[in-house]
């Protein structure tokens, strides 16, 4: 994709030598101790080699941003005059569980990331806005694509796009599935890759379909010709399948974690919180196919355009981090 479309943008590629310990990260413990313990050690043993080949392919930049808390951020030593920006990439700085909990500590008293000087957040951190210098902004979407069908079809389509990994909640689409399936005006489209492919595909059922991996530039077609998007996964925060479902017109079903993002949506109604259990789904599914669509289509269409248009959000971050850089540096246009 960016090939294709910037074509005039320099693509490098820099392998760092401790990449190969990620297979520690497998597990909690030891995504622990390689993120907090293993790397920084490393990192700081070998900061000069690293920067210096680092700067030797690129020159020096003004800012640097850092996508998400990949080992990189941590071989980079604070520059005057060099912006370094963290990402938590919309999941990694939420207290969900008892390891996140304690990533959060480890960022809030500096322990590691130490030096970042502001972090971008995708849903705003409670947990560490007061700790750090921190900016939010959401996800954005691309609303002239992503638009909602006209008409009217008797089939009530659902549809769960996602990566098929347990995690984003494949067996329990599966489990809702199984429950309506003998309704005659339902149908399931699942699109994606992943481990759980094998038990998508083991499905015969007409009145399912599977799709395998969408190209982007397929996306709005399929999304845009169903009417429920169900969401289960317990492994994002920012989905932005959310936001794409939600400027097509979609109803979204999904669970606590990842409609508190969501909140204007969910207030006209076009976003469902339920329980993580295929019940909640179940009774959120049979209101919409007894009462149709209750939400305003164009005030959804009002708040995509408004707050998630990719042109509003990239306008936005670049200023965030011109005022980043210019607080930092002392240096102004």
């Amino acid at each position: 994709f960016i090939k294709e479309n910037f074509n005039h943008v320099k693509i490098i590629s820099i392998r760092y030598p401790f990449s190969k310990f990620n297979f520690l990260k497998k597990t909690r413990f030891g995504f622990l101790f390689v993120e907090a313990i293993f790397m920084p050690i490393l990192g700081f043993l070998n900061k000069s080699l690293l920067n210096r080949n680092f700067f030797f392919e690129i020159g020096e930049p003004d800012i640097i941003y850092f996508f998400n808390k990949s080992d990189a951020p941590a071989y980079f030593r604070r520059m005057k005059n060099v912006l370094l920006v963290g990402s938590d990439h919309a999941s990694g700085l939420r207290k969900t569980d008892l390891f996140k909990a304690i990533q959060i500590k480890l960022v809030k008293y500096r322990l590691i990331l130490r030096n970042i000087d502001v972090f971008h957040l995708f849903p705003p951190s409670d947990n560490l806005s007061e700790y750090i210098t921190s900016f939010s902004l959401p996800n954005g979407v691309d609303i002239g694509k992503f638009t909602h069908k006209s008409g009217k079809s008797e089939t009530v389509r659902l549809l769960f796009l996602a990566r098929l990994e347990e995690c984003k909640g494949v067996p329990l689409v599966l489990e809702i599935w199984e429950q309506i399936r003998l309704k005659a005006e339902v149908e399931l489209n699942i699109a994606g890759s992943g481990r759980m492919e094998s038990l998508v595909r083991s499905i015969k059922d007409l009145k399912f379909k599977y799709f395998g991996f969408i190209e982007e530039n397929d996306l709005p077609k399929l999304i845009s010709q169903c009417d429920i998007f169900i969401y289960p996964s317990t492994c994002d925060n920012y989905p932005l399948v959310i936001l794409q479902a939600l400027s097509s017109g979609l109803y979204v079903i999904t669970n606590e974690m990842i409609a508190s993002s969501f909140r204007e949506f969910e207030r006209i109604g076009q976003v469902k919180v339920v329980e993580n259990k295929p019940s909640k789904y179940l009774e959120a599914i049979n209101h919409y196919l007894e009462n149709g669509r209750t939400f305003d289509l164009n005030e959804s269409r009002a708040i995509c355009i408004s707050k998630y248009d990719w042109k509003v959000i990239s306008e936005k971050l670049y200023e965030e981090l011109l005022t980043a850089y210019y607080r930092k540096t002392g240096l102004y246009q």
